[in-house]
């Protein structure tokens, strides 16, 4: 969701967009009120609110028209979230199918600090309710005059839906839905006034003579928080654009008009703003600096507009800055290993050095990686370790612990059809065995100071592996044997299994043909939580029936893909669930996949699972992580806390002095429940790391458990903790 009144990217270094340019469309919904009558809205006005919260119309003499909405609110500050909702009585059908609109709505405030944003909801064709938030409104339902407020929405970006198929998946067509603003936990009462609103869809057009590049003054957007932050945006005015036949012409006029930039928060909540006036002659550049000032823990977004003297967005950017300590080395756990995947072996020196960096800044203490067989002998006489030497130095200069797979065939000894145009005919087909274990044993005599963990392929019960499961046990026996005659302290790890049981009998097959089983069973669970509920209890199932009980399991590679719609902040929560859930299980190690998004492609399922994106900005779950890291990494687990009801997992670890509830509800509203206690202090913690104390009582504390996973924090001595 961006602004249209202020907008600009952040960086870590230097972002260019070019042939952007924005411009508005006709007007999907509006709507003056006058005519209206409050049995147009839903009756009684829903939402949290004391009974009294009215809606009707206002008739006077108005900046826009005859007609306003008049709101007189009651909130009676009994605990928890409050908020108004104005739903229209009867949806109203959009003609639109596109993927941006703006918002533009006149806003007289009640003049007090009740309001912390507003909404706009859309349902789709199957009932789904899509929910959009707008930070900024709150600033403009507190004041006490009329202002037009106008937001741009991008649509694949909810804050959040429900119902329909509950896919998360805008089906067109769309109805607009209502409104809804939410309040602070207060107590309060007060009036506000809505003018027009208007639902008009942005169009995109060419304009090829203007740049706009944002950078931050860190090469991967980590600040530390309370730092002040001056970021910079440099606009260009080219001598030459594109014309419509795609040839270039000299640009003869000059741009007149002003950057307007803003900067939010992982809710939406306002950080900074500003704008600044341009006149740029052909040829002209400028840079403008951008203060932020000093924020706490979490993730900034920052956005910026380049927009001419009518009002058109000419150019645009966004990034964002992660607000958060950069670590000098890993966090150290005791009986948890947080590891990241990295696609290293495909990068040059340079990126190579600064992927590393950023795994030890962000806190993991491993790294897995492809070990690939043909690029270290292409040729049965050529070994060529050159790539390999320079990562594993470069991990071991920053403290961070190697876990190689050792894959895949090389083409002078595949089983496959060497010949063929498709790599992986022979690229996954099984290789010959004498082969790939010296290979293999070359590798550990290499490395075997720099780690024990070895991982014998990828995925083989799925296209990785275009052999039997024969052959691949015939290779994992031959290949362990190999790994243990060089090196007895070495730990070796199954090709990790993937969790969607495309060949079902793969892993049962695999564990009775094993001989030695693995010293590590690995397997994969992407994306949902719930999906890894089901693959957890499938690999329980795999290791008790072959006898594996005493092997050590680690879930190798788990992510969650922001493509198609699913949003940053869904990323975010999805992952904290599956690594605090993988730590309860008893599981010895979660490797998150991955760590740098592998393409700019936002509809690929691929190019989205990084935690940072593809120009090395953060994403939001970057910070949700570290924030996990620090609450989790040294303590236990204890024990699942049961309140009675399936949805609502609760998972407790702690350390002598200090006990940490990792606690979300699965499905449905949030609740509030009581949870007794003899801590001297309570903190909620977010997954931005921000802290807020909880108000402990003399029996104990209130917890409100929501679907997005927090942190409640009890410090104290002998801690105990009871439910009713």
């Amino acid at each position: 969701m961006r602004s249209l009144l202020c907008k600009v990217p952040l960086l870590a270094f230097v972002c260019i967009l070019l042939c952007s340019s924005l411009t508005m469309g006709a007007p999907v919904f509006y709507e003056d009120f006058d005519g209206f009558t409050p049995q147009h809205f839903l009756q009684p006005v829903k939402g949290r609110n004391q009974d009294g919260t009215v809606v009707s119309v206002a008739r006077d003499g108005y900046p826009f028209g005859p007609a306003a909405i008049q709101v007189d609110y009651v909130f009676s500050g009994a605990g928890g979230s409050q908020w108004v909702e104005l739903e229209w009585a009867r949806h109203v059908d959009l003609d639109f199918s596109g993927e941006k609109m703006i918002l533009r709505m006149w806003i007289k405030g009640a003049g007090q600090n009740h309001f912390t944003r507003g909404n706009i909801r859309f349902a789709d064709a199957t009932g789904e309710v899509f929910q959009y938030r707008f930070g900024e409104m709150g600033e403009v339902l507190n004041g006490a005059e009329w202002r037009q407020f106008q937001m741009e929405l991008d649509l694949n970006s909810p804050e959040g839906s429900w119902g329909g198929n509950a896919d998360g998946v805008l089906d067109y067509p769309l109805r607009f839905w209502g409104l809804t603003f939410n309040a602070t936990t207060t107590s309060g009462t007060g009036t506000f006034y809505l003018g027009p609103i208007e639902l008009v869809e942005v169009r995109e057009q060419e304009v090829t003579h203007l740049s706009l590049s944002l950078t931050v003054p860190d090469p991967h957007g980590i600040i530390a928080p309370h730092t002040p932050i001056v970021c910079s945006a440099e606009v260009y005015a080219s001598l030459w654009t594109l014309t419509d036949n795609r040839r270039l012409q000299a640009v003869e006029e000059d741009f007149a008009g002003e950057l307007r930039w803003w900067a939010v928060d992982f809710d939406g909540n306002q950080l900074a703003r500003g704008q600044e006036q341009l006149h740029l002659a052909p040829g002209d550049r400028v840079t403008v600096d951008i203060s932020l000032g000093a924020q706490q823990t979490g993730i900034i977004y920052l956005h910026g507009e380049l927009v001419d003297a009518w009002g058109n967005v000419c150019q645009r950017a966004e990034q964002r800055i992660a607000i958060m300590k950069p670590l000098e080395g890993p966090f150290d756990s005791p009986s948890f290993i947080f590891a990241v995947a990295a696609h290293l072996g495909r990068r040059d020196p340079a990126d190579i050095q600064r992927e590393v960096e950023l795994i030890r800044r962000v806190g993991f203490s491993a790294v897995r990686f492809d070990l690939t067989w043909d690029k270290v002998q292409p040729t049965p006489e050529v070994f060529n370790w050159e790539l390999y030497d320079y990562i594993f130095a470069t991990l071991r200069e920053n403290g961070i612990t190697p876990l190689p797979i050792l894959c895949y065939s090389t083409r002078w000894a595949s089983t496959g059809d060497v010949h063929s145009d498709d790599w992986n005919e022979w690229h996954k087909a099984p290789p010959q065995v004498d082969a790939f274990v010296r290979f293999a044993r070359e590798a550990v005599a290499r490395y075997k100071d720099y780690t024990r963990y070895w991982e014998i392929w990828n995925e083989p019960d799925i296209g990785f592996w275009r052999g039997t499961v024969e052959q691949y046990a015939e290779l994992f026996n031959a290949t362990i044997a190999a790994i243990h005659g060089e090196d007895p302290q070495a730990l070796v790890l199954n090709g990790s299994f993937s969790e969607t049981k495309r060949r079902p009998d793969f892993i049962p097959q695999f564990t009775l043909l094993a001989d030695p089983p693995p010293d590590i069973y690995a397997f994969h669970s992407h994306n949902e939580f719930t999906n890894l509920l089901q693959a957890a209890q499938d690999t329980a199932g795999y290791i008790e029936a072959a006898g594996w009980l005493d092997i050590p399991v680690w879930l190798n590679e788990a992510g969650y893909s922001t493509w198609a719609g699913r949003t940053e902040r869904q990323q975010a929560s999805e992952l904290v669930k599956k690594i605090s859930y993988s730590m309860a299980l008893g599981y010895q190690a979660y490797v998150l996949y991955d760590l740098l998004n592998d393409g700019e492609n936002p509809e690929e399922l691929e190019h989205n699972f990084g935690i940072v994106r593809w120009d090395f900005s953060p994403k939001a779950a970057v910070v949700a992580v570290r924030t996990l890291m620090e609450q989790l990494s040294d303590k236990e687990f204890l024990r699942t806390l049961d309140f009675g009801n399936p949805e609502i997992f609760a998972l407790l670890f702690g350390n002598e002095g200090e006990q940490t509830l990792v606690i979300w509800k699965q499905k449905g509203d949030s609740v509030l429940r009581r949870i007794k206690t003899n801590a001297n202090e309570v903190q909620y913690v977010d997954l931005m790391g921000r802290r807020q104390p909880a108000m402990l009582m003399s029996w104990g504390v209130y917890v409100q458990i929501k679907s997005e996973p927090r942190f409640v924090v009890f410090k104290g001595e002998d801690i105990q903790l009871s439910l009713d």
